[in-house]
Order: structure tokens, then C-alpha cells, then sequence
């Protein structure tokens, strides 16, 4: 997802976990977030409830091409290489 936040600061809300984890096959689908823009403003990617991005409420993205690749085991969100 390519996110540009010239307009203003911009907040992602993430599905949840379970409707991204296929447990029958123990995979995750990737979720790629990158802000393409060059302004100050944040890029803000929430869980959809409780759930937690890397042990975090919520994750911010600041920089130009700064990319976040989450992944998920069914229950919270996890930071991929």
C-alpha cells in the first residue's frame, strides 16, 4: 500500500489478525505500507482492536519510502524483514 500524506497527517487501520492468518496452512498474508510522500506529516498504522504491532498500540511512519512489512500470527501483528 503506497500512502501519501501531503494532505495531512494519514491513520491505517489494519483487518484483523484472524482474517489474515490461514491456520489450516500456518501462513500470513504481507502487508507492505510504505509513505511515498516527502512532508512532515505521519503515516499512522493502528491495529483494527486490541491487538499489538510488534509489542506497540500503534506504529508511525515519518520519512519519504520509510516501508513497514507486517505480518501475523493469527492474534497480533509482527514486523517482517
Amino acid at each position: 500500500m503506497l500512502v501519501d500524506a501531503s494532505g495531512g497527517a494519514t491513520t491505517i487501520t489494519m483487518p484483523t489478525p484472524t482474517s489474515a492468518w490461514d491456520a489450516t496452512n500456518g501462513a500470513s498474508l504481507v502487508y507492505n505500507i510504505s509513505k511515498i510522500d516527502s512532508s512532515t506529516n505521519f503515516v499512522t498504522i493502528n491495529p483494527s482492536a486490541s491487538e499489538t504491532i510488534a509489542g506497540e498500540t500503534s506504529f508511525d511512519l515519518e520519512l519519504q519510502n520509510e516501508c513497514l512489512t507486517l505480518i501475523t500470527n493469527g492474534t497480533n501483528w509482527y514486523l517482517k524483514d
